[in-house]
């Protein structure tokens, strides 16, 4: 399964009309929509009902009948922030582990099961703050799915052949990722430099080889106790189908399913960077040098969370981005260049990557990089710049509307601001903060998060071959 740091929950919303009686959403004119001629005043909603099972389990309904599927969507509130020390990418390892059959479905059945049926859009992932598991069927088929998610959500099967084989499942997938992938190691570095050892972010969502190879069975099935059970859950279902059956489906397959323990948030210690400190790392796949630099920012929804997105796109939401633009074009430095915000519940990160074009300095790279950061500045981003940017959100937000279920459509996004805005009606909110966006709140923004010399933490990869080249120079030059 697909492992995602951040669904960035603005990156897809679901407009219909704001009339009670209309619940259709046509494709068609979803892709008609310019959301440049749609100011704060559009009222865009994604129709729902949500209510709680007597166990706890959350469930936000919402009719959909363009097309004859529909999509389910399982969220529990469980991610790598959840996790103890010495027992990381344990969250990982069940997005895996709840597809490996329970007590009413055989090994290997649950993937064979869907697939009979017509399943597509069908996937898992994982990140900080929760855990989805996600599908789209014909809606003739939805009690299949509503019976598979009750298995597993109670009756998940855990012994020690399926532990082994998943842990050597997600050992490869670490391995692909990181230890054979040009500057993974070094990503691991920046990030570990920047959350100390003992916060819940220090480790990666995917775990360390130790940790995942330590535990122990008792681990496991202690973990899926204390996260996997319906109190924990919220269960999103968009498209084609009747509610009134659909609620009689999740009384028979959930209503009987035992109430869990309701979960105490982690503790996030705080943290701040202070001043700036540079890292050097011995690059060992990678040919060109890479810088780079991670700021720590407001969590999601919080003041400067939707500046700090819009920065990110005047920085490099295209080949006119202003760091794009200065250091591949203009200064000919990088091969490329690259700013985002990764947005999580309580504390977020934003990061500049940027991979140096052969014989340029490093020192002289990181000097183009602030200036353009100082740039923001002395001379502040223009009105054409910020509508630019806010309308490259907007448009992926309405192209969101197409989707029913997978890993941006209705279901995620109802089920993303239920999590992380307590609300599934959050959408109006959500986009008013962009459209509140203006070059006083950027300004302020990069003053306050985006210091030059301060509150970030930078990383240079150098190429290894680089390194000893450098080293052997040094010695001639001393001799």
């Amino acid at each position: 399964m697909r492992h995602k740091l951040r669904i960035f929950l603005a990156s897809a919303l679901a407009l219909s009309s704001c009339t009670p009686t209309t619940t259709k959403n046509v494709k068609k004119d979803h892709l008609s929509i310019d959301p440049a001629k749609h100011g704060s005043d559009t009222k865009l909603v994604i129709p729902n009902e949500s209510y709680k099972l007597k166990n706890g389990l959350t469930v936000i309904l919402s009719v959909d009948r363009s097309s004859p599927f529909v999509a389910t969507s399982v969220w529990y509130k469980v991610g790598a922030i959840d996790e103890q020390p010495k027992k990381t990418g344990l969250a990982h390892l069940f997005e895996h582990l709840m597809f490996e059959g329970s007590a009413h479905v055989k090994n290997d059945m649950h993937f064979r099961t869907l697939e009979s049926i017509g399943a597509f859009s069908l996937n898992a992932t994982t990140n900080f703050d929760r855990t989805n598991y996600y599908e789209t069927v014909p809606k003739n088929q939805i009690e299949t799915v509503l019976a598979l998610e009750s298995s597993r959500m109670f009756f998940l099967d855990i012994n020690q052949a399926k532990l082994d084989e998943q842990r050597a499942v997600v050992r490869r997938e670490r391995e692909q990722r990181y230890e054979t992938t040009p500057y993974g190691l070094a990503s691991i570095k920046l990030w570990q430099s920047i959350f100390p050892k003992n916060h819940p972010m220090h480790g990666l969502v995917i775990g360390s080889h130790r940790d995942i190879e330590n535990a122990s069975l008792t681990d496991v099935k202690n973990f899926y106790q204390k996260f996997y059970g319906p109190s924990n859950a919220t269960l999103a279902i968009v498209g084609d189908f009747e509610p009134a059956r659909v609620k009689a489906l999740i009384e028979k397959y959930f209503a009987s399913l035992p109430q869990s323990q309701p979960m105490t948030p982690a503790s996030i210690p705080p943290i701040k960077l202070g001043a700036q400190e540079i890292i050097r790392f011995s690059e060992k796949l990678a040919r060109l040098p890479l810088i780079g630099i991670r700021y720590l920012t407001p969590g999601l929804f919080e003041p400067g969370d939707a500046e700090l997105d819009i920065i990110s796109h005047i920085l490099s939401g295209g080949e006119q981005g202003r760091l794009i633009k200065a250091l591949t074009r203009d200064q000919r430095l990088a091969s490329s260049a690259s700013a985002f915000q990764q947005s999580f519940e309580r504390i977020s990160v934003f990061s500049i990557d940027v991979i140096l074009n052969p014989a340029v300095k490093e020192s002289d790279a990181l000097k183009a990089i602030d200036d353009v950061l100082l740039g923001l500045l002395m001379n502040p981003p223009s009105a054409q710049e910020i509508d630019s940017a806010r309308n490259a959100i907007l448009t992926h937000h309405f192209f969101g509307l197409q989707e029913l279920g997978g890993g941006s459509g209705k279901a995620e996004i109802l089920q993303s601001y239920n999590r992380f805005a307590h609300d599934p009606n959050f959408i109006q909110n959500d986009l008013a903060r962009y459209q509140a966006v203006d070059q006083k709140s950027i300004v302020e923004a990069v003053k306050k998060y985006l210091p030059i010399g301060k509150n970030r933490t930078i990383l240079e990869a150098i190429p290894e071959a680089q390194n000893v080249g450098n080293a052997h120079a040094r010695k001639e030059r001393q001799s």
